[in-house]
């Protein structure tokens, strides 16, 4: 099975890590789990807080409704910034739906929190960025793949500053080999060519092409039965699906781990003059660590 839902809980397909609940071996997904991207982004908040030339103890704070998607990184994240030197304070608690977060933001604004992680996506996070503004926050914000967006960024307008975010891949103006067949499965809908798609549209590709190539392995080796593609999916290093280099990370799914994608490319987005900026700031690659597998 090829999802989106990029819980860490579903990337150890033998149940070897006693923080597994239950083994995945035919969960397969393209990208970072929401615990490596979390992981990403507190790894880079550290070098950040480090090349501003401040001192002492960073605080860092986990952002989100309470529920399974939102507090899928939670814990993981959590320990990986302590034990990167953060103080990590109690998570703050916001509605999955837009609402006024007032309140929230000025117990973040008293906690002196120097950066938090948003585990929500869409309006929420919206009314996040603006109730916190409002109270005058001064915070570096970071979130899920799903935070971030230019669709996002827009509607939030210039509200919108230094909004640190994960990627998986380039942008649909980034001028990139592979970005032409991206550009060519876009027309099949948008016969124009002239939509921009978001990251999220881009991704959904490179999973689809990683499936069709494990497909077409298993047609040439016994048949496309889902046993034949899961082992197709183990077949390839450093893979990078033909036609869409540039595109997507090499991936590098094995028998024992499911983790194919262990880079997070690091956006940061600004709403600038009723235009939305984006610019890459880091690449950050972690480490396979055991302890880190399904969770």
């Amino acid at each position: 099975m090829f999802s989106a839902s990029y819980s860490g809980h579903l990337t150890d397909p033998t149940g070897k890590n006693p923080h597994t609940k239950k083994p995945a071996p035919y969960n397969f997904f393209y990208g970072a789990s929401y615990s490596d991207a979390c992981r990403g982004l507190v790894q880079w908040a550290a070098e950040d807080w480090k090349n501003k030339g401040k001192t002492g103890q960073p605080k860092f704070t986990h952002i989100g409704a309470n529920h399974p998607f939102p507090n899928a990184p939670k814990a993981a994240c959590a320990e990986y910034a302590e034990e990167l030197g953060f103080n990590v304070l109690p998570p703050v608690v916001i509605s999955m739906k837009p609402g006024d977060f007032k309140a929230q933001c000025l117990s973040i604004k008293s906690s002196g929190s120097n950066y938090g992680y948003i585990g929500n996506l869409g309006g929420s996070v919206l009314s996040l960025v603006k109730s916190c503004n409002t109270v005058g926050v001064d915070i570096q914000l970071m979130s899920n793949i799903w935070g971030g967006d230019k669709e996002v960024f827009e509607a939030g307008g210039e509200g919108i500053k230094n909004y640190i975010f994960p990627t998986m891949t380039p942008f649909w103006n980034d001028q990139v080999p592979g970005m032409k067949l991206v550009r060519e499965i876009s027309k099949m809908s948008d016969e124009s060519g002239e939509k921009e798609r978001v990251h999220h549209y881009i991704r959904g590709v490179c999973s689809t092409y990683f499936m069709k190539e494990a497909m077409e392995w298993a047609k040439d080796n016994g048949g496309i039965t889902g046993e034949n593609i899961k082992k197709g999916m183990y077949v390839h290093k450093d893979w990078v699906p033909k036609g869409l280099e540039g595109v997507c990370l090499a991936a590098n799914w094995t028998n024992e781990d499911h983790r194919g994608i262990n880079q997070v490319n690091i956006y940061k987005g600004n709403y600038v003059d009723g235009k939305v900026e984006i610019e890459k700031v880091s690449q950050v690659t972690l480490k396979r660590r055991d302890d880190w597998l399904g969770y």
